[in-house]
């Protein structure tokens, strides 16, 4: 997928659901990790989640 392809899916999660949640896989220093995308378009925090 090209970056702009994913902008327009994230945008529309958004619109669909109020959010996105990324999850981002670990890499050899890091862990694994998610965070939401949206919510504070609400008035609500975002979120940052470690495995």
């Amino acid at each position: 997928m090209s970056l702009a392809d994913v902008e327009a899916r994230s945008d529309q999660c958004i619109r669909d659901f109020g959010r996105q949640v990324l999850f981002v896989e670990p890499g050899r220093f890091s862990q694994p990790y998610a965070y939401t995308i949206g919510l504070s378009l609400r008035g609500h925090p975002e979120f940052w989640f470690v495995a």
